[in-house]
């Protein structure tokens, strides 16, 4: 079980970092020692995150967050 999880997380941050391509969101280095952020309104860098299934945003709450645990964790190991 450990070494799937560990496969899964590996996959994950493969994938994120395909999706990011070395630019620099700002909005991720907020998830290093939060899971949500609250957000007044939506830029572009938001909007692609949320758009390419790696961040949620709640419209109700205004919070922004990982589409899930293993997102959270890949972002914490990817983003310096």
């Amino acid at each position: 079980m450990r070494e799937f999880c560990a496969s899964q997380l590996s996959l994950r941050k493969r994938q994120i970092k395909e999706i990011i391509k070395g630019r620099n969101f700002k909005i991720l280095k907020e998830f290093k020692d939060k899971e949500e952020v609250t957000v007044e309104e939506i830029d572009e860098e938001i909007e692609y995150l949320v758009e390419n299934n790696i961040l949620f945003f709640d419209p109700v709450r205004g919070i922004l967050k990982p589409q899930s645990r293993l997102d959270l964790l890949a972002i914490r190991e990817i983003v310096p």
